[in-house]
C-alpha cells in the first residue's frame, strides 16, 4: 500500500508553511519507492506469466495454459521465450485469452530461433514486431508513391519482366527482351530442348575437321611435305520459335597413315532441318617411294556445300595448307626445308601445325584440320598426318 503524504504546504497558511513543507519533501522518497513497487507487483502480476506448454518453435496459431487472472486482451502483441535460451523467442497477437482457466491463444507472426522447449515467459510486446501489411495490394505487387502523401500499387507483372522508371509518373513493367538466359552445349549428337522463356537463339555449329596427309610409300627413299587438312565449316545463325530439336554433331577425320594416300575427312553437324554445316577435307599425302613433289595440297573446306534457312550471322572455313618439299634428291644433301601445311582453322579451333621433319600435329580446337607430316632427310621416314577436331553446337537462348 502506497504511504499517505503529509499536508502540503500552502500559502495562505504562512506562519506553517515552512514546517509542512519540510515534512511533504521529507516523505516523498519512501512513497516513490513505495510506487515504484507497486508498478513491478502490477507488471509481474498483471502482464507477464509463464508456462510449462511443450511447443515447437513455428508460426501460427498457438494454444498453451498460462496462469489465471492476467490483463492480456484479445489484439494485444506478446513474446514467448525461452527462459533456459531468450535467443529464441516469438512475438504474436492474442486471439484468445480465458482468465478464469489460464488458456491463452496467440497468433505467431514473427520467430527467431529454432527447436521445442516447455520453459516459457511471457509478456507484452509491440505491434511494431509484427510484419507490415499495406492494404490495397494483390499477390507480387509493389508500393510507389503516386503523389505527395499519396502511396498507390503497381500490380504484379509477368515473370521475367524488369521494372522500368517512368520519371514522376508510375513505373511500369517491360519485357526484359534479349536477356541471355542460358547455353546449351552439344559435344555429341543429341536434342535441343528450349528453355522457359526463351525468345530467340543464336547458334554457333562447325563441322569435324578433316585429318592431315601422310608420308607414306613402299620404302622410305625421299623426303616429302604433306598437306594439312581442312576446317570444317562454321556457321552462326539466329532463329525464333525453334522447338524440340535434334543436334547432329560432326566427327572429326583422322590423320592419314603412313600406309594411306589420304586421310579421312570430318562429317557434318547438323540443327534439325535449319542447318547443315559441311565437314573439313582431308589433306593430301606425300610418297616418298617416288619424286617428292614441288607442292602438295591441303584439303579443301566446302562452304557452299552448307546450309542455313535462319537469320544467317556469319559463315566462314579455311583450307588445310600445302606441304612443300624440295626437288632435290642429291645423296650427298641434307633436306631440311620440308614441313608439312597446317591444318585449317575457324572461329572455334586453331588446326594442328605442319610437322617439320615429323608426324603431323592435331587439330587444337573444335572442327579445325589436322597438320600434315613431313621428312626432311635421306633415307626417308614414313610418318602419319595430324588428326582433325570433333565439331560442336553451341546454342545460345535470349529471351
Amino acid at each position: 500500500m502506497l504511504p499517505i503524504l503529509p499536508d502540503a504546504p500552502s500559502r495562505t497558511d504562512p506562519t506553517n508553511f515552512s514546517a509542512k513543507a519540510d515534512a511533504w519533501v521529507a516523505a516523498l522518497p519512501a512513497w516513490t519507492d513505495a510506487a515504484n513497487l507497486l508498478e513491478q507487483s502490477l507488471q509481474l502480476v498483471s502482464t507477464t506469466g509463464t508456462s510449462t506448454t511443450s511447443k515447437t518453435i513455428a508460426n501460427g496459431s498457438w494454444t498453451l495454459t498460462t496462469q489465471t487472472g492476467k490483463a492480456w486482451v484479445v489484439g494485444c502483441y506478446l513474446y514467448i521465450a525461452s527462459s533456459s535460451d531468450p535467443t529464441k523467442v516469438m512475438t504474436g497477437q492474442v486471439t484468445a485469452y480465458n482468465s478464469g482457466t489460464g488458456s491463452l491463444t496467440v497468433n505467431i507472426t514473427v520467430v527467431r530461433g529454432s527447436g521445442t522447449y516447455n520453459d516459457w515467459v511471457i509478456g507484452l510486446a509491440v505491434p511494431d514486431q509484427a510484419a507490415l501489411n499495406l492494404s490495397g495490394g494483390g499477390s507480387g505487387s509493389l508500393p510507389y508513391q503516386s503523389s505527395a502523401n499519396t502511396t498507390a500499387m503497381l500490380s504484379a507483372g509477368s515473370a521475367g519482366q524488369v521494372l522500368q522508371c517512368n520519371g514522376s509518373s508510375a513505373p511500369s513493367w517491360i519485357n526484359n527482351n534479349g536477356r541471355l538466359i542460358n547455353i546449351q552445349r552439344f559435344t555429341s549428337s543429341g536434342t535441343y530442348t528450349p528453355t522457359s522463356g526463351t525468345n530467340f537463339i543464336i547458334v554457333e555449329m562447325v563441322g569435324g575437321g578433316g585429318g592431315g596427309g601422310s608420308i607414306f610409300g613402299t620404302s622410305a627413299t625421299n623426303p616429302g611435305a604433306a598437306g594439312g587438312g581442312g576446317s570444317g565449316v562454321y556457321q552462326k545463325f539466329k532463329a525464333t520459335g525453334v522447338g524440340s530439336t535434334a543436334v547432329t554433331v560432326g566427327a572429326s577425320g583422322a590423320g592419314a597413315d603412313h600406309n594411306d594416300s589420304i586421310g579421312s575427312e570430318g562429317t557434318i553437324s547438323q540443327f534439325g532441318s535449319i542447318a547443315v554445316a559441311q565437314g573439313g577435307y582431308p589433306g593430301r599425302s606425300s610418297d616418298c617411294a617416288q619424286a617428292a613433289p614441288l607442292i602438295t595440297f591441303g584439303g579443301e573446306s566446302f562452304p557452299y556445300y552448307s546450309t542455313c534457312s535462319a537469320t544467317l550471322l556469319s559463315r566462314t572455313s579455311m583450307a588445310g595448307a600445302p606441304g612443300f618439299a624440295l626437288d632435290n634428291r642429291s645423296a650427298s644433301t641434307v633436306y631440311c626445308n620440308q614441313r608439312g601445311g597446317d591444318g585449317g582453322s575457324n572461329p572455334l579451333g586453331a588446326g594442328g601445325t605442319g610437322g617439320y621433319n615429323s608426324t603431323g600435329n592435331a587439330a587444337q580446337g573444335y572442327g579445325a584440320g589436322g597438320g600434315g607430316a613431313s621428312t626432311n632427310n635421306s633415307p626417308s621416314t614414313l610418318r602419319s598426318g595430324g588428326g582433325g577436331g570433333n565439331g560442336i553446337v553451341i546454342v545460345y537462348e535470349y529471351a
